[in-house]
Formats: structure tokens, C-alpha cells, sequence
């Protein structure tokens, strides 16, 4: 069997965690815009964000925010201008202590609501906490934005933002404090909506970027407002932590098996997954979303006749014992071989081609079995032909084909055929009886 195999395979985007990148919002029109609906009802909630001011802000800004632009059903989180942390819930808000968020430099700052109190922290210690008794976030309303409030206003951030993380829990102070310097290593169940914004190259030319990636599931996030060129509304040098684990992923389409990284074959379309360890020993996620197709190249052979099982393909028929030159016009699923040869067909797919295995088919043995128990004549022929069976064989239908195969009159008579219209030359009489099929030279005047 000759097989020919071609795969695609399209990196969709590798995230490189060695680079420490941000994200700088020009406090304009820029945010970042995920499909992340939030942490909703009265669950209890987490924020984190490492944030960069590039100004003291002349009024609220708004670090991230989810839900509906009503009263207990916001979720912004921000900074205002006395560069406190505020938490907005469109009725019940509250804030930190006053200049606790320091301008021109890198702080951590964190959220957490827990059963109907909120708490603030800056760099893992607590500056703040006030009653939130009423919050009760709705379905159905703006997802995640990063840098910007949700519809109904305007409190775009001014700076830099990098590692936002959303949870489901309240987290303690010593586990806010624990994690303040380091990506997460290992991802955790409460850990649902998290990013780093490592996509790009900080100061570079980054409109190809198309996605901030979401490493703690699939709610990407897509630029609103973002130039992606140069030092400000683009990616930059970010804060500078300790790597956590990996996300790569890859959209690869192949017409075969495909193996991953850790040897691992899957046979079928669908999203798998690799969990590796990278350099610092914490887990490395490597995303693949395969499209396997595949052609059939199985034949079956009925006298001198050969079928292809893959009735969706593209066909070639080809001479094996010609260096596997094309058949010309031979491209249906089906090739009958009128001379003695070696025939295989190339099945195609889009990109995915195989060659089947060669069929040997001699007319000598074909005839031997059946023709000498048919009497065709007149041949040469004028008009008519006529055929019988000297061992009362049903004939099925008869069929005319030129020396390359190609059909020229078909004809469902048991014992006729007309031949009046062919122009003068050798054809081949195709029999096919309850028995098989058996071929005839004729000679037409």
C-alpha cells in the first residue's frame, strides 16, 4: 500500500509564563471585555489584582466589575481619590482607609466579601472593612470587565493592571498574603476566572493578539479601546512573580492519529488535555483542540471491477505498474479495468490523502471464467448485438466501455445492445451476470 498522509497543524497561541507581562490602560475607553459572568447571588467572592497608578485619580476607577447597573447588583472594585479601595454595589458601597493605594509603583490589592461584610486589603494586610448585608448579584447581565466599570457609566482605570484572579470563596488574610508574589502553581477548585496578561510583547507591536487569556477555564477576554502598539494601551513589563504553571494550547487539524506531548494518542475530534511540570515544579496545562479526519482507502474487487468503501472522497484511479499515473477521466468511485494491470485509487478529503492497496486484475482470468459460456454476435457489429449463454447464465445488464474504461452505452436489455451510434474501433462488452461479471472484445464497423 502506498500512503500518503498530510497534516495540518495551526498554533492557535502559546502563552510564554516567562514573560511578565501587564496590560496599561490609558483611563480613557480602554478595558478588557471577558464572557466570565461572575460570582453571583450571595456567594461569598474574592477579587485580586496586582495595579499600578499612573496618577492619583480625580474620582472612582474601576480595577474590574461584573453583574447589572442597579442597586446590590454591581460588583466594582476600585480605587477612588483619596486612593482608597472601593467596593461599589450600585447602593451599598463602601471603602478602605484613605491612601492606602500608593501611585507610580506596583500593589497588590485584594477584595473579599464574606457573609455580608466586606474587607480590603493592600499588599496581604487589611486596610478597610465596611457592612455589605444587601449584595445580590443577578444572572443574565455584563460579564467580567477588566478596567472598566459595567453599562450605565464610565470609571476607566489609569494605569496598569496584571494578575486579576476572581473566586468563589472568602479567602483568609494568610492565604491572600501567601499568594501576593507568586503565580498560582497549582489551580484550585474556587479559582474561577483568572489572568495574567502574558499574551503579548511589553511595549511591542501586539494588534495580532486577538485574546486575553482566562487560565482557570475558558471565559476569555477580547481589547475594547486598546491600541496595542507602544508604552501605554498596550502590554508592558509587568509585575515581576514567581512562575506559576502553563497554558498552552493548540487547534491542530490532522488525517490521522494525533500524539501529544506526553505520548498520548486520540483517534477522534474533541479538546484534550496534557498536564505536565514545568521548570519550577508547578503544574504545565497544555490545551489541544484536534480535528481528526480521515479517509477510507479500503477497495473491493468484483471481477474486474473495483470499489472504493469511502463513498464521500475524491477519486483517482491510477496504473500502479505505471508509476502510479492518473487514469484519465477514471475518477468515480468505481473503476472497471478493461486491459490486464496493476489499479489502485487515491482517496482525498480536503487535506487528508491515502492511496489504497494495488489490485492485480488480469482479463485472461476474468474471461476464462465466464466468457467462453457466452455466444456474442454479429462482432464485428453494425447496428446490433446480441448475446446469449450456452449454460442459461442470467444476464443482469450489459455495459460498453472504451480500451480506457470510461462507460459509452449502458443498457438494461437481457440479450441487446446497441452499438449503431459508436464510431469504428475495439470497445469492451461488459457482462454482468448472477455469477459476476466477464468482458468481450468487440470490433464496432
Amino acid at each position: 500500500m502506498k500512503k500518503t498522509l498530510l497534516t495540518i497543524s495551526l498554533l492557535i497561541f502559546t502563552l510564554v509564563s516567562n514573560s511578565q507581562n501587564a496590560l496599561h490602560f490609558d483611563g480613557t475607553n480602554d478595558y478588557v471585555q471577558t464572557t466570565f459572568p461572575g460570582v453571583l447571588g450571595t456567594t461569598n467572592r474574592t477579587f485580586e489584582a496586582w495595579i499600578y497608578l499612573d496618577v492619583t485619580p480625580t474620582a472612582n476607577r474601576c480595577i474590574m466589575d461584573y453583574g447589572r447597573n442597579a442597586v446590590y447588583s454591581r460588583n466594582t472594585f476600585g480605587v477612588n481619590a483619596n486612593r482608597s479601595l472601593v467596593y461599589l454595589s450600585g447602593g451599598n458601597n463602601i471603602a478602605s482607609n484613605t491612601n492606602v493605594v500608593p501611585v507610580g509603583t506596583w500593589s497588590h490589592v485584594a477584595f473579599v466579601l464574606n457573609s455580608g461584610t466586606g474587607y480590603f486589603y493592600v499588599n496581604g494586610v487589611q486596610v478597610g472593612s465596611g457592612p455589605l448585608p444587601l449584595v445580590n448579584t443577578p444572572s443574565g447581565y455584563d460579564n467580567l470587565r477588566i478596567g472598566e466599570r459595567v453599562s450605565g457609566g464610565t470609571i476607566p482605570f489609569p494605569g496598569i493592571i496584571d494578575e486579576v484572579r476572581v473566586w468563589d470563596i472568602a479567602r483568609t488574610t494568610a492565604q491572600i498574603a501567601a499568594d501576593t508574589a507568586v503565580e498560582i502553581c497549582l489551580l484550585q477548585t474556587n479559582l474561577k476566572a483568572y489572568y495574567r496578561f502574558n499574551e503579548g510583547v511589553a511595549g511591542g507591536t501586539n494588534t495580532g493578539v486577538t485574546s486575553v487569556i482566562d487560565y482557570a477555564g475558558s471565559n476569555n477576554g477580547t481589547f475594547s479601546g486598546l491600541g496595542l502598539t507602544g508604552l501605554t494601551s498596550n502590554y508592558v513589563t509587568g509585575k515581576g512573580l514567581t512562575r506559576g504553571y502553563d497554558k498552552t494550547t493548540f487547534k491542530d487539524s490532522t488525517c490521522g492519529p494525533y500524539t501529544t506531548t506526553s505520548g498520548t494518542v486520540y483517534t477522534a475530534t474533541g479538546v484534550y488535555y496534557d498536564t505536565l511540570t514545568n521548570s519550577t515544579s508547578c503544574d504545565s496545562l497544555i490545551e489541544y483542540d484536534i480535528n481528526i479526519s480521515s479517509v477510507d482507502d479500503s477497495v473491493y474487487r468484483t471481477g474486474g471491477r473495483i470499489d472504493s468503501w469511502d463513498a464521500f472522497a475524491n477519486h483517482q484511479w491510477v496504473r500502479c505498474d505505471n508509476n502510479f499515473a492518473p487514469i484519465a477521466g477514471a475518477t468515480n468511485r468505481f473503476y472497471t479495468a478493461t486491459v490486464t494491470g496493476d489499479y489502485a485509487v487515491i482517496v482525498s478529503r480536503g487535506a487528508c490523502v491515502d492511496t489504497s492497496e494495488c489490485i492485480n486484475i488480469s482479463m485472461t482470468s476474468i474471461n476464462k471464467n465466464e466468457s467462453d459460456k457466452f455466444v456474442v454476435f454479429p462482432n464485428p457489429a453494425l447496428d446490433i448485438i446480441t448475446i446469449k449463454s450456452t449454460d442459461n447464465i442470467s444476464i443482469l445488464n450489459l455495459t460498453i466501455l472504451d480500451v480506457s474504461g470510461k462507460v459509452i452505452v449502458e443498457n438494461s436489455s437481457l440479450n441487446t445492445i446497441k452499438v449503431g451510434e459508436l464510431q469504428s474501433g475495439v470497445y469492451i462488452l461488459k457482462i454482468n451476470t448472477e455469477n459476476g461479471e466477464t468482458f468481450q472484445r468487440i470490433l464496432k464497423k
